[in-house]
């Protein structure tokens, strides 16, 4: 995927099924106003150009996991030897994004029998990622109760190192023993300005230039990409 699709508005599919719907719409400014494929997929837009940049890198993600089942908005997936239940949102996150999280979300050294903070953990994709990148010790922190509930199983069934905290995120859980933080919270990265505490190394991912720009700041941390919906992702400076 590319990461602008990432945080592309979702369509107006209430179901919430991967699926395919090509559309027309129309581009505005112009003088003569040309319609323009518009393509839904895993309740995503996009147009044309980014829709066939995303099928290719949609295929090299999905090549590596194979569908077990598909039931009541839940889908398991298999990977190696690891099966994950996800829901329609998380597993889309998976589908586009799985290649992409190794440039964004290893630290500049290696995670081998480290413990990784994981802030926003979703169903414990992010988690099964960072043990897979060879961390010895995961601690999830996902306050969705449906995430959080499907996180717990995968953890069950896979017999993963991961220590589950179905709450919301607070400068507390700074405190806990770990090597590294991700912070995917959509907001509570805004806590951090009133920590007075040094950061581990980490990536944040901040949800306006205005946050980030303080971050930035407070914490020493380096601009690693900004996205055209204003998403920056920051991370540790070398």
């Amino acid at each position: 995927m590319t990461n602008q699709s990432r945080r592309d508005a979702e369509a107006d599919d209430p179901a919430g099924q991967p699926m395919i719907i090509p559309t027309i719409s129309f581009e505005r400014g112009r003088r003569f106003r040309f319609p323009t494929p518009i393509f839904l997929f895993l309740n995503q837009k996009y147009r044309l150009v980014a829709f066939l940049t995303f099928l290719w890198k949609y295929w090299r993600n999905v090549i590596e996991w194979d569908v077990v089942e598909h039931h009541d908005g839940v889908t398991m997936l298999k990977h190696e030897n690891d099966i994950l239940s996800l829901t329609d949102l998380h597993l889309g996150y998976i589908m586009r994004e799985w290649r992409s999280w190794r440039s964004e979300y290893l630290p500049d050294f290696p995670l081998t029998g480290k413990t990784v903070l994981d802030i926003g953990a979703g169903c414990g994709e992010t988690a099964y990622f960072f043990l897979q990148s060879g961390a010895n010790r995961v601690v999830a922190i996902e306050p969705d109760p449906i995430a959080s509930k499907l996180l717990r199983e995968n953890v069950e069934r896979n017999n993963w190192n991961v220590e589950v905290l179905a709450v919301q995120f607070g400068l507390e859980h700074l405190a806990l023993a770990h090597d590294y933080m991700k912070m995917d919270g959509e907001g509570c990265e805004a806590l951090l300005l009133r920590y007075d505490g040094k950061l581990k190394p980490c990536f944040i991912e901040a949800h306006s230039i205005e946050l980030a720009d303080a971050l930035t700041n407070q914490f020493q941390l380096r601009v690693l990409e900004r996205l055209p919906s204003g998403v920056i992702f920051l991370k540790s400076a070398r």
